[in-house]
């Protein structure tokens, strides 16, 4: 088993080669193969959001997302900080799948299906409060389950109260270079825990 992966934002090793098309119930899917999705129409303005595997086309909406959504969610970091080759390097050989709403990739996920962990959740700033982020977590647990985890940015408040309105529980984790972070869980998963 490997270790804990970082929280999203942080460095998790060198870069290294281009995340390749990924699909099916792990990120395996070929051509043709059909998509799977827990929510596929979710949305306060009933715009169909619909959760697909991470193709190889997706690199430059995915990259311009991941530098976004981070540069508004950890605020108190340099924007420079984050760059688009950072999406790569962060979610290398994992299971990667994207919203897309009205034809658009509106928000992207990565997941570590031997730890239940959600490493990558991230929504466009343009789509925030559309139902792009519930579709994505409700994914995630039809894809590993319903003990689901992840780790938050303590300072990302925004984030941490949506996750509490989901029904999952927050408790301190430790800190990196980005700053404290929490352990986030799944209400199952914080059942099992004590947590709840």
């Amino acid at each position: 088993m490997r270790s804990a992966p970082a929280p999203a934002g942080a460095a998790r090793g060198s870069a290294r080669a281009r995340p390749q098309d990924r699909g099916g119930l792990f990120g395996r899917a070929r051509p043709g193969e059909p998509v799977l999705s827990a929510a596929p129409r979710i949305g306060r303005d009933r715009s169909a959001i619909a959760i697909r595997p991470y193709q190889a086309r997706d690199l430059q909406a995915c990259a311009r997302i991941y530098v976004e959504a981070r540069r508004v969610a950890f605020p108190w970091r340099p924007p420079e900080t984050f760059q688009p080759e950072d999406f790569e390097r962060d979610s290398l050989d994992e299971s990667i799948f994207v919203a897309e709403r009205r034809g658009r990739v509106a928000g992207l996920l990565s997941l570590c299906p031997e730890e239940r962990f959600i490493h990558l959740l991230f929504v466009d700033p343009a789509e925030h409060r559309k139902g792009v982020g519930r579709a994505l977590l409700a994914h995630s647990m039809a894809v590993l389950g319903p003990r689901v985890w992840l780790k938050c940015q303590q300072k990302n408040f925004n984030a941490l109260a949506f996750y509490k309105s989901q029904g999952w529980s927050v408790t301190p984790g430790g800190a990196d270079e980005v700053g404290p972070w929490s352990y986030v869980a799944s209400p199952q998963a914080s059942m099992i825990a004590g947590l709840t």
